[in-house]
């Protein structure tokens, strides 16, 4: 018997045997304890009669900045799956739609417009399971990804950025058909030699108002854990290079 409760700090060493497949993203424990502390409510685990965690969904409630509001990609409030997972022998037992149910509940009380996640091209299992949950691709994101885990000499992998409207959107506004046919791109590239001269990119970070800035290094554009988001803010620090690069949307 599976049971479905909310993350705990002690869960996040038990997690780990829902991040054994390659398509799943994992990150640093620093960014698990950042949800957990700021979205408690939409981190929920799903554990067995042992007490193995074998299935959990991350996620939580956002908007764009206010000064982003006339941007043609300026997002209202919403709910947003940065993470779903289960375990390898647990998949196909419905436990991923009952996560996925509990997010939107979430996401219903949190009075959301809609419920968007970011999912590989190539992740042709997972692209069908949302679908079949009743997702929509509302457009394709060009390189959203630092790698490709198809393709190790490419210099990254799209994605697409897919939704579902929730009870608030009784016109269905927030999605579309063919979304397939719809792409950002992402450009403008600005090299950083220094490392540790953060402050700049928050600074240009402010000028630009981009949706979201992350940085990467060589070679290969691996992806970074540090990365700011459109108000400046550093959300994470882990690694160090020396090339990096500012991208903006």
């Amino acid at each position: 018997m599976v049971t479905f409760r909310r993350f705990r700090p002690d869960d996040l060493n038990r997690i780990s045997m829902c991040n054994m497949d390659p398509l799943t993203e994992t990150y640093d424990s620093s960014f698990y304890l950042q949800y957990y502390a700021k979205w408690p409510g939409m981190f929920i685990v799903a554990e067995d009669d042992s007490g193995n965690i074998v299935g959990y969904v991350m996620g939580k409630l956002e908007s764009s900045p206010a000064y982003f509001k006339q941007s043609p990609h300026y997002l209202p409030w919403h709910a947003h799956i940065t993470a779903l997972t289960v375990a390898p022998a647990y998949r196909r037992s419905g436990i991923g739609g009952v996560l996925t149910k509990r997010l939107e509940e979430e996401g219903d009380v949190g009075d959301a417009w809609f419920m968007d996640l970011f999912v590989r091209k190539s992740n042709t299992r997972a692209i069908n399971f949302y679908k079949k949950s009743g997702y929509s691709v509302y457009r394709v994101v060009k390189n959203y990804y630092g790698d490709d885990v198809n393709d190790p000499t490419a210099d990254g992998e799209d994605a697409y950025d897919m939704r579902k409207s929730m009870k608030r959107d009784t016109k269905g506004q927030h999605v579309r058909e063919n979304g397939e046919k719809h792409a950002k791109m992402r450009t403008k590239r600005t090299s950083l030699e220094d490392p540790n001269a953060l402050h700049n990119v928050k600074k240009q970070s402010r000028r630009n108002t981009p949706d979201v800035i992350m940085l990467r290094r060589l070679p290969g554009w691996r992806m970074l854990k540090n990365w700011i988001n459109a108000e400046g803010d550093i959300q994470s620090t882990h690694d160090t290079g020396t090339t990096w690069y500012l991208l903006e949307d």
